[in-house]
C-alpha cells in the first residue's frame, strides 16, 4: 500500500461561537468529521466558500483556511450481525464495509469503515451514509489495510452486497473469508 498524500483531519471540539480551530494543518487534506456518541448523525457535506469539497482534497497551503462549513444530518444507517466459520461464531475478526462504487474508494473515504467482532463473533457498524455497499468479514487486519482501495477491490468479489436508505438498520450474518 502506497502512502497517500491526503491525511485524515480529526476535528476538535467546537468553540463558543460554533467555530472550529485546526492548528498546524498544512498541505493537502480531506476533511472528515464525526459526532461522537451520536450514531445517527452523519457528515453529509463540506463546503469551502460555497463550493462542495465533501469528497475532495482541500489545499491548506501554509496558512489559515476559512469559509469551510460542515453539514451533518440525522440519517445514518447501521449494520449488525455475526461472523461465522462453519456453524460457529468467530470472535476477533475484521468486518469491512465499503461503497460498491469504485469511484468512492479513495483514501479516507467516508464510504469505508470497519470494526471487529466481539467475544461472541458479533459486530455493529453505525453512521453509514445511505447507498450501495459491500460488507466482508476477514481475519484481523493491521494498520490501515481496510482503507486501501486496491485491497477493497480484491475482496469485493467475496463480499455481500447491502443497500442502505436513510436510517436503515440491517442485520447480516457473514461467513469469514480467508
Amino acid at each position: 500500500m502506497s502512502a497517500p498524500y491526503e491525511q485524515l483531519i480529526r476535528l476538535p471540539a467546537y468553540g463558543e461561537n460554533g467555530s472550529i480551530e485546526m492548528p498546524e494543518q498544512i498541505g493537502r487534506n480531506m476533511i472528515r468529521a464525526t459526532v461522537r456518541q451520536q450514531d445517527s448523525w452523519v457528515m453529509t457535506g463540506v463546503t469551502r466558500d460555497g463550493m462542495d469539497v465533501t469528497d475532495a482534497v482541500v489545499d491548506f497551503g501554509r496558512g489559515d483556511v476559512s469559509g469551510i462549513e460542515i453539514t451533518f444530518k440525522q440519517i445514518g444507517a447501521s449494520l449488525s450481525g455475526t461472523v461465522t466459520e462453519g456453524n460457529r461464531p468467530v470472535p476477533g475478526q475484521s468486518v469491512v464495509v465499503f461503497a460498491a462504487d469504485p469511484q468512492k474508494l479513495a483514501w479516507v473515504s467516508r464510504f469505508i469503515t470497519h470494526t471487529e467482532t466481539d467475544g461472541q463473533g458479533r459486530y455493529r457498524v453505525t453512521g453509514l451514509v445511505p447507498g450501495e455497499y459491500f460488507v466482508v468479514a476477514v481475519p484481523p487486519l493491521t494498520g490501515f489495510t481496510w482503507l486501501d482501495p486496491e485491497y477493497l477491490r480484491k475482496v469485493a468479489g467475496q463480499a455481500t452486497p447491502v443497500t442502505f436508505l436513510d436510517k436503515d438498520a440491517r442485520t447480516v450474518v457473514l461467513r469469514l473469508v480467508r
